[in-house]
């Protein structure tokens, strides 16, 4: 007994990695970022490690805040999606040939995941057209660098709608006992007005306490994703997020916050008593960009 319980693998985590802004991780000159970034970096290329992960999913599937659709969501089913440079004014290290991600798709998954999503009830189709945006080669690329990890990636609903997203999530939640890893890539705090204020002035790590709300939202987040809440308490407070301290400033539109939703649902799901996630990045850029990460295992 005790040698079949040893052959059972763990399932693969499900996490929500802050993916930063644009190519910013990898870019020579930092300086207008401030000086937390590169904690932020060093704690996504060390994510696996501190994980305790001694093996690579079979995949990856990933929900990024830079790919809405209207309709049947969308899945990238190329078997090679390629790179979509999906920002601009960034200097030429920021793009091909400079800054490359050649990992494969997976059209076997793809259809994999099709499947489970007809089958719960939300429509959802192949994309052998759509290639991958920087919310997913920017956090990949540090995670994983050799890009040998296979990535298909869904898109979000335009409605942006918590209960959908926590559904989805849930939807998907089964891949993880399947080897696959499943990854929200968005942004703890997004507000792109209050950051762009800061951009080429001197600033440090975190914002003053006139920015309060910068540090108020992802202090809610680790509070409720670290406390271990039953799932029907967690699943509230998303639906509810927007009372959250510093929510609305935080993220003007959501669309930053939703794969966080979509990645807890899928940490959570069969929990019903809930379940600490591990916060596995803390660190900010740009003084109110929060690069706050947490992974369910």
């Amino acid at each position: 007994m005790a040698a079949v319980a040893s052959a059972v693998k763990k399932a693969m985590p499900s996490i929500f990695i802050s993916h930063g802004g644009g190519p910013a991780f990898f870019l020579k000159d930092q300086s207008n970022f401030g000086s937390e970034m590169q904690v932020g970096i060093k704690q996504l290329r060390e994510l696996t490690k501190n994980l305790g992960l001694t093996e690579k999913p079979k995949a990856i599937l990933l929900i990024s805040a830079h790919w809405e659709t209207s309709g049947p969501l969308r899945i990238t089913s190329a078997p090679q999606p390629g790179l979509l440079y999906d920002y601009y004014g960034f200097p030429e290290e920021g793009y091909a040939p400079h800054l490359t991600y050649d990992c494969p798709g997976d059209p076997q998954l793809a259809q994999r995941i099709k499947s489970l999503l007809q089958a719960g009830g939300v429509d959802a189709v192949l994309d052998p057209k759509r290639q991958f945006d920087h919310g997913v080669f920017i956090p990949l690329k540090l995670v994983y660098p050799d890009a040998s990890v296979p990535v298909v990636q869904v898109s979000l609903d335009q409605s942006l709608s918590p209960a959908f997203h926590w559904k989805l999530g849930t939807l998907l939640a089964p891949l993880r006992e399947e080897g696959i890893m499943i990854i929200g890539s968005g942004q703890a705090t997004h507000n792109m007005r209050e950051g762009m204020k800061r951009m080429g002035r001197s600033i440090s790590g975190r914002s003053s306490s006139s920015d309060s709300w910068a540090q108020e939202f992802p202090n809610w987040l680790t509070k409720i994703a670290t406390s271990g809440m039953p799932v029907k308490a967690f699943e509230q407070a998303m639906l509810d997020w927007e009372t959250a301290p510093g929510a609305r400033m935080s993220h003007p539109r959501e669309e930053h916050f939703i794969p966080f939703m979509v990645a807890a649902a899928a940490g959570l799901a069969n929990r019903p008593d809930g379940t600490a996630a591990r916060q596995v990045v803390d660190a900010y850029f740009v003084e109110v960009f929060s690069l706050a990460s947490y992974a369910w295992l």
